[in-house]
C-alpha cells in the first residue's frame, strides 16, 4: 500500500462573527492574532425535543471545556444552509485551490460520496441511483461542495465542486452492472496464483482511500466534513496465516516471468525487473504482506483519525431491510444472520464513533439521504483561544454544554494540538530585507545554465528523472531530495502558496540513509495544483532549521 503521510497543515482560521439567527455571513473577520496562541473552532448542534436546531443563542449560552478545563469563548456564529439550487446557478471553483479556500469557510458544507465497487453493483445501483441523484439535485444548496469517488479511485483523485453532470454520469454508468469486472491493477495477483488475496488487497485499497480522505479533509478545515460511504460493510479481519490461506492453490511462479511477459510485476502490473526469481519474489512478498495486515487495527485508527479531524461518516447500505435468511435445505440460517448483524453493527459503529448517521437495515433510502443532508442543515460555530499552552501535538478532548442546565450537547469531540515548531512558525516576525521565500522564488528566475546547485540539495526528480530546473507540469509526480542536517532524524514538510500560506496538499516524507549519505525525500503529485508558484518547506521539529525550495507549475 502506498503510505499516506500528511504533514499537519496549521492554519489560523478565519474568525467567527456572532450574528442573529437566520443571518448569512458574507465575509468572515479574522480574529486578532495572538503570538504563541492557538485558535480552535468547534461546531455545535444544540437541539430541542423535536430534533430541530435551537436558534437565537449567543456565545454566552455555551460553555466549552477542553480536557475538562473551561475555555473563554471569543465568538459564536449561527450558520444555516439552503437545500436546493438550480443546476444553472451552480458553479465549480476555477481551480482546486479555490475549492479548498471555499471549503475552509464554515459557511460552506463539504461532502464526499464514496461508492464501494463491490456494493454499488446491479443491486446497489437499482436501489440507490435515484436517492443519490435526489441527494445531489435537491438537497445540496449554493454553499455546498461535494466530490464523488469509487473504491477504484485514490484519495488524490478528489475534486470538489458544485455541478452534478460528471457525478450523474458516474452514478448512471453501466460499468457497475458487470459482476465479473476485475480492475487491471489486480491482474498480477491472479497471474501470481494468489487470487484469494485479492479480497484483502481490495480491502486495503478501500482503507487507504478512506484514510487519505480523512487526512485531506482534516487539513482543509476544522468544521465538520462528511463522507457518505455507500457500502455493504467495512470488514475488519485480523492477520492470517499466508500458507493456510493459500491451501490448495498453485505455487507462485518460480521460473521466468508472469503472465504476458517476463520480469517482476509491481502492484500496478508494470514490469520493474527481470530474472528467474524476480516474479516469485514479488508474488511471495505480496502474499505475506497482505496476510499480515490487521484490519481491526486499521478500523480503530480510522475512527481515531476521523474524530480528531472532525470528519463524520455516513454509511449507506444498499442491502436494505434485512430479514432472517434460510438454508437451502430449510430452516433459519443463524450463522448468516449473525454475519449480517455484525456487518450492520460495524457500519453503525463507524457512524456513531464519528458523530455521523448510519442508513442501514432500511429500504427508505430517499428518506435516509434527506436525513444525512438535514444532519448538517444548521449549526453553531464556536471559537476560542485554548488556555492549554503545552504544545505537544497531542489529542485534546472537547465537550460543549448549554446553559442554564449545563446539559452536554452534540459537538466536535477532539482536535490535535500544535507542536512547538508550528506555534513558533506563527510567532516569528517577518525578517528585514529579502525573506527566505523571496530568495527561493528568485531561484526560479535564474536561467538553467546559472542555476545554483548545492551538494546538500535540493535536487528535483520529475517522474523519476532528474531535472535541472524546478519547473514542472501538472501531470508530473515530483520528488525533492535534501541531505539531512547532522543528527536530524525527524523532519516534516509542507506545501505553501506564493504568500507562504500552508496548502492542504499531502506530502510524503521518508528517509534514505546509506553509508555515504542521509537524504530526506519528499514526494507528491502536482495534479491538485493550479498553474503558479509554490514553496516546499522542510523543517526540523527540534531545531531552527528551515529549508525552502520554490516550484513552478506550468
Amino acid at each position: 500500500m502506498r503510505a499516506v503521510t500528511l504533514g499537519i497543515v496549521l492554519l489560523l482560521f478565519t474568525a467567527l462573527q456572532a450574528q442573529k439567527p437566520g443571518e448569512k455571513t458574507q465575509t468572515q473577520q479574522r480574529p486578532v492574532f495572538r503570538a504563541g496562541a492557538h485558535y480552535v473552532r468547534v461546531d455545535a448542534y444544540p437541539t430541542a425535543k423535536n430534533g430541530e436546531i435551537v436558534t437565537g443563542l449567543t456565545k454566552d449560552d455555551f460553555e466549552v471545556y477542553e480536557d475538562g478545563k473551561l475555555q473563554d469563548l471569543e465568538r459564536a456564529e449561527f450558520v444555516t444552509f439552503d437545500t436546493w439550487t438550480p443546476e444553472g446557478e451552480r458553479k465549480d471553483p476555477r481551480t482546486q485551490q479555490d475549492a479548498y479556500d471555499l471549503a475552509a469557510d464554515p459557511n460552506y458544507r463539504v461532502f464526499v460520496i464514496v461508492l464501494d465497487r463491490r456494493s454499488y453493483d446491479m443491486h446497489g445501483q437499482h436501489y440507490l441511483r435515484g436517492p443519490l441523484h435526489e441527494f445531489l439535485e435537491r438537497n445540496l444548496g449554493p454553499r455546498d461542495l461535494f466530490g464523488l469517488l469509487s473504491t477504484e479511485s485514490e484519495w488524490t483523485d478528489l475534486v470538489l465542486g458544485q455541478t452534478t453532470t460528471a457525478a450523474n454520469a458516474v452514478l448512471d454508468s453501466k460499468e457497475w452492472l458487470d459482476p465479473d469486472r476485475v480492475e487491471e491493477k489486480y491482474w498480477p495477483y491472479f497471474e501470481c496464483g494468489i487470487g484469494p488475496m485479492v479480497g484483502r488487497k481490495r480491502l486495503e485499497d478501500t482503507y487507504a482511500l478512506l484514510e487519505g480522505l480523512v487526512k485531506l479533509l482534516s487539513a482543509i478545515r476544522q468544521e465538520r466534513k462528511g463522507i457518505v460511504f455507500v457500502t455493504n460493510g467495512l470488514a475488519q479481519p485480523g492477520t492470517i496465516n499466508a500458507t493456510t490461506a493459500m491451501s490448495g492453490m498453485p505455487d507462485v511462479p518460480r521460473i521466468g516471468g508472469v503472465g504476458r511477459g517476463t520480469g517482476e510485476l509491481s502492484p500496478k502490473g508494470d514490469r520493474v525487473g527481470g530474472g528467474q526469481q524476480s516474479s516469485a519474489s514479488w508474488c511471495n512478498a505480496e502474499r505475506m504482506r497482505l496476510a499480515g495486515i490487521d484490519f481491526t487495527e486499521r478500523f480503530r485508527d480510522l475512527l481515531k483519525e476521523a474524530r480528531q479531524g472532525n470528519v463524520a461518516f455516513y454509511p449507506v447500505s444498499p442491502l436494505g431491510l434485512q430479514t432472517m435468511p434460510f438454508k437451502p435445505e430449510g430452516g433459519v440460517d443463524l450463522q448468516a444472520w449473525h454475519r449480517l448483524t455484525h456487518v450492520n453493527d460495524d457500519l453503525i459503529t463507524l457512524a456513531n464513533e464519528t458523530d455521523g448517521v448510519a442508513i442501514v437495515n432500511t429500504s427508505e433510502f430517499s428518506a435516509g439521504m434527506r436525513r444525512i443532508s438535514a444532519d448538517m442543515h444548521a449549526y453553531y460555530v464556536l471559537g476560542y483561544y485554548t488556555n492549554n499552552t503545552k504544545w505537544d501535538g497531542g489529542v485534546r478532548s472537547i465537550k460543549v454544554r448549554l446553559k442554564p442546565k449545563h446539559d452536554a450537547i452534540r459537538a466536535r469531540k477532539q482536535y490535535r494540538a500544535p507542536t512547538m515548531q508550528e506555534i513558533a512558525a506563527l510567532s516569528v516576525p517577518p525578517a528585514r530585507g529579502l525573506s527566505a521565500e523571496e530568495k527561493a522564488f528568485g531561484e526560479l528566475s535564474r536561467p538553467e545554465s546559472s542555476a545554483v546547485v548545492s551538494p546538500d540539495g535540493p535536487f528535483l526528480y520529475r517522474n523519476g528523472v532528474p531535472a535541472a530546473r524546478f519547473v514542472c507540469a501538472r501531470t508530473d509526480k515530483v520528488r525533492v531530495e535534501w541531505t539531512a542536517p547532522p543528527g536530524q532524524i525527524s523532519l516534516s514538510a509542507r506545501l505553501l502558496d506564493r504568500h507562504g500560506q500552508p496548502l492542504p496538499v499531502p506530502l510524503a516524507v521518508r528517509d534514505n540513509e546509506t553509508a555515504a549519505s542521509h537524504r530526506v525525500i519528499v514526494e507528491f503529485s502536482l495534479a491538485p495544483l493550479a498553474r503558479g508558484d509554490y514553496l516546499v518547506e522542510l523543517a526540523s521539529p527540534v531545531a531552527a532549521d528551515r529549508r525552502l525550495v520554490a516550484l513552478r507549475v506550468e
